[in-house]
């Protein structure tokens, strides 16, 4: 998927927004290109905000957004990437200039399916349920696997207790199936998947309107 939007702009704002045709990708990544001005001269100023609307089981709807300014197009495009963009039903961007007359910058937006490669080695997953899905995925693969094979029981009391308990056990089943897909961790763990979370993974994919192919 590659949405690209690219206008000349002739006053002093924009607003964009993206649609998915049913869903996004789970990595998305926004680039937004500021060209032709001269960021470097003083009486220009640029301010604005990213904008990714969640939609959680229960239609609960969550905004993560990202305050912008002229001082990140300065070494080139903007960049944000969301590893949540299975559970995005808009992208905006909303973006205002104080620019001399006779200024029209080029702006152009760009967003992309990519792969967010989990990466970190530890992660805080006592939040929010948005907030516990970002993070659990951004969790490398090996320490996930330590993560599913010496902690799970306390982490499952951990997540009983809060909010969205069927939504944060999809989003481990979910993640076992994805990285046991891309052969990071083991495949004989999606047996484990199925055999703790089988129910909530379809009740809370059915809830998503989630079309995988998978079936625990």
């Amino acid at each position: 998927m590659r949405r690209v939007s690219e206008h000349r702009l002739h006053c002093n704002k924009k607003f964009t927004s993206f649609l998915p045709d049913k869903h996004f990708s789970q990595g998305l990544q926004l680039q937004i290109t500021i060209g032709e001005i001269d960021l470097a001269n003083p009486e220009i100023e640029i301010t604005g905000r990213v904008m990714f609307y969640h939609l959680l089981p229960g239609e609960q709807k969550i905004c993560k957004d990202h305050s912008l300014s002229k001082h990140d197009f300065v070494n080139g495009p903007f960049i944000f990437e969301v590893n949540t963009g299975d559970l995005v039903y808009k992208v905006s961007t909303a973006l205002y200039f104080k620019i001399p007359e006779g200024v029209n910058p080029n702006i152009r937006q760009v967003l992309t399916d990519i792969q967010v490669l989990p990466k970190l080695d530890t992660v805080d997953l006592t939040g929010e349920p948005l907030d516990f899905v970002q993070n659990l995925r951004a969790l490398n693969p090996e320490k996930f696997l330590q993560l599913i094979s010496r902690d799970l029981e306390a982490l499952e009391a951990s997540i009983d207790v809060g909010s969205q308990t069927f939504f944060k056990k999809w989003a481990i089943a979910s993640q076992i199936i994805n990285l046991a897909g891309c052969g990071m961790i083991p495949t004989s763990h999606i047996s484990l998947a199925a055999e703790r979370y089988s129910y909530p993974y379809a009740k809370t994919k059915e809830r998503l309107g989630l079309n995988e192919e998978i079936i625990l």
